[in-house]
């Protein structure tokens, strides 16, 4: 967040000063949240949201964001925050809940943590995003079923901070099931570009990603991120796993995250020359652009379809973990040749970046194309994880009558892997 360019102030009143080698630096606080203001058993300051803001001389300031990984303490912490009223002053919490015992003699405990987090909603905040967290999954006595840990929640003062929430935008993607069909109309096929079917992934993180500046003020957003299912059955083995990236230009974190990750990974981009690596582990990179056939095109690159790239690799035994594509529109020449030829049955994962660079009433037959090419994947039994807009302006969908995004990153795993 300070690389986002944030004020930071962290607390945690179990530490000392944490050493800090970044060249901009938190500043960092002793102290503890919870519901009220002690010393509590351990020696340990602890202060309500409210006592610190007036510490520290914020109570007119907006908080954009506050994390919250405090062991239990958000129960008690966070109707205080309602109560006292400075939610109104806070645009958005990211939340791990805790619940380490869930047998038959926690019910009571187990319901008084829910009815503390639910006032939050009540109160008007609205969930975009629930995954899992680190701990093993592991069942849910109470409920008869596993349990997911990490919230994060929207302030309800739009008007306040971003501007009133829009129709078929974050707060609504996930509860919205669209029911494709080829044909469908312009506005169902916007509705299935934004649905991220959320729980169908337990865990999902993000890999890679820097911080883009728009050309109007204060445009920051993150790009090149990439959503990956980790998941038991689906997730890649560190050490024993296997990612294809198409399309690098000048950014390979994506690629280096995962090579981090400890897999073997292959990049892809006829564009460019091979990018210059910096560390010790390195990306194998390949002159080589993915479209639907082969061929070398009017710019002179060498591009060729997903099963010829595996056969030139020497691959078409090895399961593939996950396939990023951000190729500029050849994704829908692609996708179907790779569905044609039987090559999916050999990929975990999928990343892609959607492009509809028009979305006026001309372009109306190349967007259902452009839909129908990606469809064939959850057609042919692929299930959707993620669903995130690029980085580019919202803008009007004239073809759909709506406000909309030039690119989507959405992300499929096959089901086929998947073992609950």
């Amino acid at each position: 967040m300070m690389n986002y360019g944030c004020e930071v102030h962290g607390f945690d009143p179990s530490i000392d000063v944490p050493k800090q080698t970044e060249e901009r630096q938190f500043i960092f606080h002793k102290i503890g949240l919870q519901g009220k203001d002690e010393v509590n058993a351990n020696g340990w300051q602890m202060k309500t949201l409210r006592s610190i803001m007036k510490l520290l001389g914020h109570e007119n300031r907006i908080l954009d964001f506050i994390k919250l990984d405090i062991e239990e303490s958000e129960y008690e912490a966070i109707p205080n925050m309602i109560e006292t009223g400075v939610t109104e002053q806070i645009k958005q919490i990211a939340l791990e809940t805790h619940n380490f015992s869930m047998d038959e003699k926690d019910r009571q405990r187990y319901y008084y943590k829910y009815k503390q987090i639910w006032k939050l909603e009540k109160h008007g905040f609205i969930r975009f995003n629930s995954q899992a967290a680190m701990g093993t999954d592991r069942l849910n006595k109470i409920g008869n079923m596993t349990w997911v840990e990490i919230l994060v929640f929207l302030s309800p003062n739009g008007s306040n901070f971003v501007g009133k929430p829009k129709p078929n935008t974050c707060q609504n993607k996930g509860h919205f099931k669209p029911e494709p069909h080829y044909n469908a109309e312009p506005l169902d096929i916007m509705r299935w570009h934004q649905w991220n079917n959320l729980g169908a992934c337990k865990d999902l993180e993000f890999f890679g990603g820097y911080i883009w500046k728009g050309a109007k003020p204060n445009e920051e957003k993150m790009d090149g991120h990439k959503a990956v299912c980790l998941d038991n059955s689906i997730r890649p083995i560190p050490g024993d796993c296997l990612v294809y990236s198409f399309g690098i230009k000048d950014d390979w974190s994506f690629e280096t995250a995962m090579l981090h990750y400890g897999c073997e990974v292959h990049g892809f981009d006829p564009s460019i020359d091979e990018p210059v690596q910096t560390g010790g582990k390195k990306f194998i990179f390949h002159k080589i652009g993915l479209q639907g056939k082969d061929e070398v095109n009017g710019n002179g690159w060498q591009l060729m379809s997903f099963k010829s790239i595996v056969e030139l690799l020497g691959h078409e035994n090895r399961i593939i973990d996950v396939v990023k594509m951000d190729i500029e529109e050849s994704e829908y020449e692609a996708i179907p040749n790779m569905i044609i030829t039987g090559v999916t049955g050999q990929i975990k994962q999928i990343a892609l970046e959607t492009h509809n660079w028009s979305m006026d009433e001309a372009d109306r037959e190349r967007y259902h194309y452009k839909y129908q090419q990606l469809w064939k994947l959850e057609k042919h039994g692929f299930v959707r994880f993620s669903s995130q807009p690029g980085v580019y302006t919202n803008r009007i969908n004239n073809i759909a009558n709506m406000s909309d995004f030039y690119a989507y990153e959405l992300a499929w795993y096959n089901p086929k892997f998947y073992i609950e």
